[in-house]
């Protein structure tokens, strides 16, 4: 009995599955695709015949490889019949970029909005445009020809460049266009093009750094504007309240050198900073050997505003052995030129812009106080050749660190002062000394060569936490 029940739902089963295949009217290759059978399709091979096989249930219309239409048709067939495992068309991620990498336009006032569409509607449609976010002026603009003039019509480069700057003073912000931008340089290149390069001006001064730089090709279209510039800096105080004389001394101070009789004479300048005029300033050429530089000192507050190393430079690493081990050091260093300073630029402290927030070495080579003060360097990267000044520089740079990791110090003032050394210091010329101090006048440690004190850590950081002492507490310096 039980044998014949099971045989009559065998039985039922296999009528009921051909009942549902004989009302069903997909295709074999529909039925398999449901079932997620693996499936051939044809790909994107170069041959006709080039088919690749697609693994049990992963087939989509949206699958690149789905190029045969009939397969394409077939799995939408399925998918709005729910078919299963036939999955919707994927639709595309936008791509989407970064903030930082779009440029920021300007916010523009009515006027330039009516002298850009002027440009931007005029006889060549193919025009770019940049402006510049921060101070409203243009970057950059584009065109077949930006100063089109009427038939029969023809001016020099110079003159087309300045009927244009004339025409669009208000989009450039720049009030007297034929005053205040003055031809500097001009260039022919291979193709004939001129390249026009005008310096901005105002009152008679130089505005430090701006230009306008215009490209007018062989036949006399202007093609291309750029500028880094400043709006017209009106309103700016420039009647100078300090002295030439102690600016040049502030400038060459703040490199390390006493002036000498014959230099280049400052020149009073409009010095601007991220897109404004900031003040009247001095530009002092320090002409300084390997530490030749361009300094701007305020003619108004007698500041050191800007200094700029005329020496080609840049951070590197490097080691060299010291004076406790053998093994080297690694170091961090400065190339000016052929040589390596005894100088790290990598901590956080460090401002480009002045120069400040160093880690720096100086030799005395036991002259005394009165004697020379000499960047410790090498001619070599990684055999750095004064053992003093490369364990110096280390342990400074890991007492740096300590201060900075255990307390969140930036450096001794906690503002990023630099930290100065002085290796083979000593008080009496020719006898090394046995000792190391921190000056907190003149802001600097000093190690004598009588020992390995240079290279010890801990007499370092000993000597560094009397700095930290004398810039917080303040602690008479007694029993210390």
């Amino acid at each position: 009995m039980r044998i014949r029940t099971i045989a009559i739902v065998v039985a039922l089963l296999i009528v009921g599955g051909a009942a549902w295949r004989f009302g069903d009217r997909s295709t074999p290759a529909e039925r398999m695709l449901a079932d997620g059978s693996p499936v051939a399709k044809r790909g994107v091979g170069s041959v006709k015949e080039d088919w690749q096989f697609v693994p049990r249930g992963v087939l989509t219309s949206a699958d690149p490889a789905v190029i045969d239409p009939k397969i394409a048709k077939l799995a939408e067939r399925l998918r709005k019949r729910e078919m299963g495992r036939v999955a919707p068309p994927a639709m595309p991620a936008q791509v989407v970029p970064k903030e930082s990498l779009i440029p920021k336009q300007p916010i523009l006032s009515e006027q330039q909005r009516k002298e850009l569409n002027a440009i931007l509607n005029g006889p060549y449609k193919d025009v770019t445009y940049l402006g510049n976010a921060d101070n409203a002026t243009v970057k950059m603009l584009a065109s077949p020809d930006l100063a089109w003039l009427p038939p029969g019509e023809q001016l020099g480069a110079e003159a087309k460049s300045r009927r244009f700057f004339t025409n669009n003073k208000s989009l450039l912000r720049i009030g007297a266009p034929d005053q205040e931008l003055q031809l500097a340089k001009t260039e022919t290149m291979t193709d004939g093009t001129q390249v026009l390069r005008f310096q901005q001006t105002f009152g008679g001064l130089e505005v430090w750094p701006a230009q306008v730089v215009t490209n007018v090709a062989q036949d006399g279209r202007l093609t291309t504007m750029t500028g880094a510039y400043v709006p017209t800096p009106e309103g700016l105080v420039l009647n100078a309240a300090v002295a030439t004389g102690e600016a040049v001394r502030v400038a060459w101070a703040h490199i390390g050198l006493l002036p000498p009789n014959n230099r280049p004479e400052p020149v009073l300048k409009i010095y601007s900073e991220n897109g404004a005029a900031k003040e009247l300033a001095y530009e002092v050429m320090v002409e300084g050997g390997m530490r030749d530089s361009q300094v701007f000192v305020s003619a108004i507050s007698g500041k050191v505003l800007k200094s700029i190393s005329k020496i080609c430079n840049i951070a590197v690493t490097g080691s060299g052995v010291g004076v406790v081990s053998s093994t080297p050091l690694p170091l961090n260093l400065w190339k000016e030129g052929a040589s390596f300073l005894a100088k790290d630029t990598t901590k956080p402290m460090y401002n480009a812009g002045t120069g400040d927030g160093v880690i720096q070495i100086y030799n005395n080579n036991n002259t005394g106080e009165s004697g020379t003060f000499a960047p410790a360097g090498s001619s070599s990267q990684f055999s750095f050749s004064d053992p003093d000044a490369a364990s110096a520089l280390y342990c400074l740079g890991k007492t740096y660190d300590f201060f900075s990791s255990e307390f969140s110090r930036n450096s001794y003032d906690n503002a990023g002062a630099s930290m100065i050394a002085v290796v083979r210091f000593t008080w009496t010329p020719g006898t090394p000394m046995q000792n190391a101090f921190w000056s907190g006048a003149a802001g600097i440690m000093g190690f004598g060569n009588g020992d390995k004190l240079a290279g010890a850590l801990d007499v370092i950081g000993h000597e560094m936490t009397h700095a930290v002492v004398e810039k917080t507490s303040d602690l008479v310096y007694e029993g210390q």
